[in-house]
This record gives structure tokens, C-alpha cells and sequence, in this order.
């Protein structure tokens, strides 16, 4: 009995005893890269081989340069505000504009009570973040001019991380 013209010779069955796919081993090429669960074992749902988590475990170095970065150049209080100041506020409002959402939320369950903070916090931070992020692409695109006058402020508080000071 021999093989059809134009078929692949069949590997040896100890292909399938050292766990390779089953193209290996003469089985269905489909099948070829699929992961088979051992015996009494289910595959784990989601993306195979951990894809999901080595995505955001590359994310988590660059956020934390990036949360170094903003507070390392805010400028002490005393300083007067120059080129380089206003650059740092608008990259940090880049960067960390997001932080305006919880820090509106703990500002008005300050003033107010938890539920309605809440609710009004949420409302509230969501324009002022929009309002952060925009103040700051501003303020890193014209911070080589002095305006508004002497580099002053746009947004209070200066820095999006200070509602939690």
C-alpha cells in the first residue's frame, strides 16, 4: 500500500507523546497551533497563551514614567511661572486630564453629601476633564508665548492631582 501522489510522508507517532500540534503528526491541518486540554482540564477562557495580560503588562511602565514625569515637574508654589512651567502643566494635563473625574467627585462629596457627590461629581468631571485635556494641548502647543500674561494658570487647581492634596 503506498501513498497518493503528492502526499506528505506521516512523522512518527512520538510527535503527539511530546505534546506538538497535531500537523505535526499527519492530524488535521486546522488543528495546527490550537492548544488540546489534557485529560480532565479545561482551557482558560479569553485569548490564549496570556495575550490579554502581556498587552497591558507592557502599559503599566509608560503609565508610571508618565505619573513621575507630572509630579517630579510641578513647579513649587513660590515660583514664578515661566515657559518651562506652563509646558509642565499642559503635558501633565495631557497625560493625567483623567484624574479631574474623581477629583470633581471628592470635591462636591466634600461640599455636599457622598450620594450627591457622586452624581454631580460624575456630570461635572466629565466636561472639566474634556476641559483639562483641551486647556492642556493648548498650553504645551503655545507654552514658548506669554499668554495669558507672565504664563499665569488657566485651570484651578493647577495640577489635576492636587484635589487629593
Amino acid at each position: 500500500m503506498g501513498r497518493p501522489a503528492g502526499a506528505l510522508p506521516r512523522l512518527r507517532d512520538d510527535t503527539q507523546k511530546r505534546g506538538l500540534p497535531a500537523c505535526f503528526s499527519g492530524g488535521n491541518s486546522l488543528d495546527c497551533g490550537r492548544r488540546k486540554p489534557q485529560r480532565g482540564r479545561r482551557l482558560p477562557e479569553g485569548p490564549a497563551d496570556g495575550r490579554l495580560e502581556m498587552r497591558i503588562s507592557k502599559w503599566v511602565p509608560a503609565i508610571a514614567v508618565v505619573a513621575l514625569l507630572g509630579v517630579t515637574m510641578a513647579p513649587a508654589e513660590a515660583e514664578a511661572q515661566s515657559a518651562k512651567d506652563k509646558f509642565n502643566r499642559g503635558f501633565s494635563a495631557l497625560a493625567l486630564g483623567w484624574l479631574e473625574l474623581p477629583g470633581t467627585i471628592l470635591e462636591e462629596s466634600r461640599a455636599s453629601n457622598p450620594v450627591q457627590g457622586l452624581v454631580v461629581g460624575t456630570i461635572k468631571g466629565a466636561f472639566r476633564t474634556v476641559r483639562r485635556v483641551a486647556v492642556g494641548a493648548y498650553e504645551v502647543i503655545t507654552f514658548p508665548a506669554a499668554v495669558p500674561a507672565d504664563y499665569e494658570k488657566i485651570v484651578e487647581p493647577e495640577y489635576p492631582w492636587q484635589y487629593f492634596e
